[in-house]
């Protein structure tokens, strides 16, 4: 009976430290989830994760809490082992959960097609249904972006939209401009123009449209193409 008191003190720790490794443990793995799916698509390379010395680090403190709980129970949250561990837990997944929300909104935002420069044809027969359809698509790509991918479908999902944008803006019947024109605009929605693309007859024509305020001048990204 007199111990009755202290046990309960005990235990109480003991739920509360289950309590926080349950979150711990949840959330670590929907993240190892999302790894595993972006890392077999190749979003993700292994030498970007945490390093082996930050994961050692941590083990190393998670040995120690079970030899404790198993041979000294009463100290398992004795000094700052229980404390350091759990906030280095915490510190390592929301890197982790940075990092790869980083990565999949890349890959998300690649996907999204740049239909700006179509918007002064919307009232072309040809076009407006077409226009509709891409800002649906549009939406359902930005609304992917920030929620990491769980399975295989998650990715299928954003190739299989930004493949719909494509064949949709293909479809688009601009009437009268000239076709060197349709192909340079069709091709600058995904980014890929260079400005050795930019003719002067196409840079003149832009202007006239007031077209040329909808496009920037970017860096490429290790190929020296720009856009």
């Amino acid at each position: 009976m007199a111990s009755l008191e202290k046990d309960a003190a005990l235990v109480s720790q003991f739920e509360e430290v289950q309590e926080v490794l349950q979150i711990h443990v949840e959330r670590i793995s929907q993240l190892l989830r999302s790894l595993c799916v972006m890392h077999g698509h190749g979003l993700v390379k292994k030498d970007q994760l945490p390093t082996t010395a930050k994961v050692a680090s941590l083990n190393k403190k998670i040995a120690l809490l079970q030899k404790r709980l198993q041979e000294s129970r009463t100290q398992l949250k004795a000094g700052n082992t229980w404390a350091s561990c759990d906030k280095e837990a915490g510190e390592m997944a929301k890197a982790l959960e940075e990092f790869l929300n980083a990565n999949w909104n890349q890959f998300v935002s690649s996907h999204i097609r740049n239909i700006d420069a179509f918007y002064p044809f919307h009232y072309m027969e040809g076009c407006a249904t077409i226009l509709v359809q891409l800002d649906a698509l549009t939406r359902q790509l930005k609304n992917l972006m920030g929620i990491l991918p769980k399975a295989e479908g998650d990715v299928a999902a954003v190739l299989k939209a930004s493949a719909q944008m494509d064949l949709l803006i293909a479809k688009l019947d601009l009437d009268q401009v000239p076709s060197v024109i349709q192909e340079f605009l069709k091709k600058a929605t995904k980014g890929a123009v260079s400005l050795a693309d930019l003719t002067d007859e196409i840079l003149r024509y832009l202007r006239a449209k007031n077209f040329a305020s909808s496009f920037r001048v970017i860096l490429g990204s290790g190929n020296g193409r720009q856009s």
